[in-house]
């Protein structure tokens, strides 16, 4: 199913898709609870990895604007 959706997404959304994704990690749903960032909260978790890779990708393409 993850994979079906992630192709519809990259078919939707074309070339503004971006290639990273944030797997699931249960630090992501503990860190709102606790008020702090997931970087801070557990920065060696997947989930501060993905978000750390998102936002590379993110800023490499807007440089590339």
């Amino acid at each position: 199913l993850t994979q079906e959706t992630v192709r519809n997404a990259r078919q939707l959304f074309g070339e503004t898709f971006c290639e990273t994704l944030i797997r699931r990690n249960t630090k992501l749903g503990e860190s709102p609870g606790h008020g702090t960032p997931i970087s801070v909260f557990a920065p060696n978790s997947y989930g501060a990895e993905d978000y750390a890779s998102l936002v590379n990708e993110i800023t490499v393409r807007c440089e590339n604007v």
